[in-house]
């Protein structure tokens, strides 16, 4: 499942997010970082976001198998 989600990102829509993912960067330094505007990463991620149907970075790294998020205990 991870590959075909991938395939809705773009090259440069996957090094903005490994980027952010990688040093917890702002968008505003990741986009100093990448020699563009902050609004260009601003735009990036809300396309993932839609192409993705999620509405967070959490939700992007939970979704591309980045971060796992174990179960609640059962009792």
């Amino acid at each position: 499942m991870v590959r075909i989600r991938r395939a809705r990102i773009t090259p440069k829509q996957m090094e903005v997010l490994r980027l952010i993912a990688k040093t917890g960067y702002t968008n505003a330094e990741a986009a100093i970082t990448l020699g563009v505007s902050e609004q260009t990463i601003k735009n990036h991620k809300a396309r993932v976001y839609r192409n993705l149907g999620v509405r967070n970075l959490t939700e992007v790294y939970i979704d591309m198998g980045w971060l796992h998020v174990p179960e609640g205990r059962k009792e």
